[in-house]
C-alpha cells in the first residue's frame, strides 16, 4: 500500500517552548565546551558556495547568452543541502534541508526559482525556532554519544518529529507515476509539484507500507515503467529491503535482503533481468566513532565489498540473491548496468578506500580516495568477478541517457574532479566516457572528451537530455549549474554532449548563487503535464 500524507503544521506549546529553551541552553554549553561552536565558524561547508542561500526567490525572463535549442523545453531541477536554521553543533555537507533550484525553459525563455522542500523536520524546526534534530555532523567522537542522548530526550519533549519522518529530502529526485519525488535515504520520498513557471511546491510525504527508508537512487525501467528501489537501516535487521512500484505507483513487491552488517548502501542498479545490491565496506560502528573520534561510518577492509544479483523472475517471497565479491572499494554512484548472456555488467565510480570525514572538509583526496569509473563483470555461471578501471580521469556523479537504464549503453557523463594548487578540491568540468573502451592499462582510456568550465568556475552533476530527433546515443545536451567565483553568482549552462565543446550552446546568468549540491533531473513538457493532475 502507498499513501500520500500531508505534512502537518506544527505549533509551539508552552511546554515545548520551555523545554526548547532548556535544551537550547544545555546544547549551547556542551557545544561550546567541546569546541563545536568554534569548528562551526570554520566549517568549509558553511562557507563560500557551499554556504546556504537564505531566501526563496523567483526570477522571470532571464537573459540568455547564445541561443537555447528549440527542442529543449521543460524544467531543469537540481536539489541539494541548504540548512534553513543555523546549525547548533557539528555540520556535514549531507545534513542541510533540501532545496530545489529550478530553471523553467520554454519558447527560448528561462525562469528561475528556488524552494525548500517543506519536510516534517523543516516545519518542526521552524515552529521550535532552532535545529533540534540529530545530524551526521553531530556524530563525531565521544560527543556523538551525547548528541544521541540529547536527541532521544528532545524527542520525548516533543522538540523533534516522530513517525512523520526525520529526513531532509536533500539528495536526489525521481519522476515516476506522474509524481516528482524528492529523496533522502533516511526517510520516505516527498512529493513535489512544479508549476508552469518552475515554482516548486511540496505536496506531501509518500509512505510505502512496511518500508522504513527509501534510497535516493531508485531506478525506473524505461520499458515497464516499474520503479525499483531499496532502503537500508543501521538499527536492526533486515538491514536492506528491496521493493518495486508499478507504473501506477502501486507497490508490487517488497523483499528483505540479508546483509551481515549495517552498511551505507547509497546506490544500486537494475538490468532487464536483475536487481544489483552493493554491500559496501562503509560499516556503521558507533564504537569506532568513540574510539577514533570520527564519524560512525568507517571503511572496514575486512568486510570488503559484495554485489548481490537477484533475478526479477525469482519466486516472490524468496530472497534468491547470488553474491559476488571483488577487491575492497567504495561505491557511491552507479552509471549503469546491463545483461550480457550469462554475464552482468556494472559500471560505477569506485574508490579504493574512503574516510567519510574528509567529506566534512574541502581537503584534496589521496589517490586511493579518488573516484574512477570502473567496470565490474559478474559471471553468473562461475561466480567470478572481473574488475577493470576504465579511466584515469577522476570523476563522480555519473549520468547516462535515461531511456537506456538497465540496457547496454556506450556513453556516460560525469563531473570532473579537480585539485587546485591551494590544496582544496572541486568539479571543474564534465568528462565523457566511452564505455566500450578497454581502459588505460591497454592504452585506451575511456575518457573521450572533456568540457572545462574555465578558471574560477566550478559545478557538479550534469544531466543528459537527448535532442528531439537524436541521430546517436550521445546526440543531446548537458545541463548543469556552474558557479563563478569572480561574480559570486551561478549560471545555468547548456553544452553539446556530442562535441563536448567547452563553449556552451547557451548560458543564462542567474541573479544569485546556486550552492554546490547533489543530483538533478530534467522534466520535459509531457512530464510537466502528467504531474499537474496529481493530487
Amino acid at each position: 500500500m502507498v499513501s500520500l500524507s500531508a505534512v502537518p503544521d506544527y505549533e509551539s506549546s508552552i511546554v515545548s517552548s520551555v523545554a526548547g529553551k532548556v535544551f537550547y541552553g544545555a546544547e549551547s554549553i556542551v557545544n561550546w565546551a567541546m569546541g563545536k561552536s568554534r569548528s562551526r565558524e570554520s566549517n568549509p561547508y558553511l562557507a563560500g558556495n557551499y554556504s546556504p542561500v537564505e531566501q526563496e526567490r523567483f526570477d522571470e525572463e532571464l537573459l540568455v547568452e547564445g541561443e537555447l535549442p528549440a527542442d529543449l523545453s521543460g524544467c531543469f531541477l537540481r536539489i541539494g543541502s541548504n540548512p534553513k536554521m543555523r546549525p547548533m553543533g557539528g555540520y556535514h555537507w549531507f545534513d542541510g534541508d533540501g532545496m530545489v533550484h529550478a530553471c523553467r525553459v520554454k519558447n527560448g525563455r528561462v525562469f528561475y526559482a528556488n524552494r525548500w522542500v517543506k519536510t516534517a523536520r523543516f516545519k518542526k524546526e521552524q515552529a521550535v525556532g532552532w535545529d533540534t534534530h540529530l545530524k551526521i555532523g553531530d556524530m563525531v567522537g565521544a560527543g556523538g554519544l551525547l548528541a544521541l542522548a540529547f536527541s532521544k530526550l528532545k524527542g520525548l519533549a516533543g522538540l523533534t518529529v516522530g513517525g512523520e519522518g526525520r529526513g531532509t529530502a536533500n539528495t536526489a529526485m525521481v519522476f515516476h507515476a506522474g509524481r516528482l519525488l524528492a529523496l533522502h535515504e533516511g526517510d520516505m520520498p516527498y512529493a513535489l509539484r512544479v508549476a508552469c513557471e518552475g515554482i516548486v511546491e511540496t505536496a506531501g510525504r509518500l509512505v510505502y507500507q512496511g518500508q522504513r527508508s527509501f534510497t535516493a537512487h531508485p531506478k525506473v525501467d524505461p520499458a515497464t515503467g516499474d520503479m525499483h528501489f531499496f532502503g537500508y537501516s543501521v538499527e536492526s535487521a533486515p538491514y536492506c529491503t528491496y521493493g518495486v512500484a508499478g507504473p501506477d505507483g502501486a507497490l508490487k513487491k517488497q523483499i528483505p535482503i540479508t546483509v551481515p552488517k549495517p552498511v551505507m548502501m547509497h546506490d544500486f542498479a537494475v538490468t532487464e533481468a536483475h536487481a544489483i545490491f552493493i554491500d559496501t565496506p562503509l560499516v556503521f560502528d558507533p564504537s569506532v566513532m568513540v574510539r577514533e573520534g570520527t564519524l560512525p561510518f568507517a571503511f572496514d577492509e575486512g568486510h570488503g565489498i559484495r554485489f548481490g544479483l537477484r533475478r526479477h523472475d525469482a519466486p516472490e517471497g524468496e530472497e534468491a540473491v547470488q553474491w559476488f565479491s571483488s577487491p575492497p572499494c567504495m561505491i557511491f554512484h552507479v552509471a549503469n548496468a546491463w545483461d550480457d548472456g550469462e554475464k552482468v555488467h556494472l559500471v560505477a565510480c569506485a574508490m579504493r578506500t574512503l574516510d567519510l570525514s574528509v567529506l566534512s572538509t574541502k581537503r584534496a583526496m589521496t589517490e586511493d580516495m579518488k573516484p574512477f569509473l570502473t567496470r565490474f563483470v559478474f559471471d553468473t555461471r562461475t561466480g567470478e568477478t572481473v574488475v577493470t578501471r576504465l579511466s584515469d580521469c577522476a570523476a563522480e556523479f555519473p549520468q547516462i541517457k535515461q531511456s537506456l537504464v538497465g540496457r547496454k549503453c556506450r556513453y556516460a557523463f560525469a563531473a570532473r574532479y579537480h585539485e587546485s594548487p591551494k590544496g582544496d578540491a572541486g568539479f571543474d568540468g564534465i568528462c565523457k566516457f566511452d564505455l566500450d573502451a578497454s581502459g588505460p592499462r591497454d592504452g585506451h582510456d575511456a575518457c573521450s572528451g572533456a568540457i572545462c568550465f574555465g578558471e574560477g568556475r566550478y559545478g557538479g552533476e550534469a544531466i543528459f537530455v537527448p535532442k528531439g530527433s537524436p541521430k546517436s546515443e550521445d546526440d543531446g545536451y548537458l545541463l548543469t549549474y556552474v558557479y563563478d567565483e569572480g561574480r559570486n553568482k551561478s549560471d545555468f549552462v547548456v553544452f553539446d554532449a556530442k562535441t563536448m565543446s567547452s563553449e556552451p550552446i547557451a548560458k543564462v546568468q542567474l541573479p544569485c548563487r546556486v550552492p554546490y549540491g547533489f543530483h538533478g533531473l530534467f522534466m520535459d513538457e509531457d512530464d510537466m503535464k502528467k504531474q499537474a493532475g496529481q493530487s
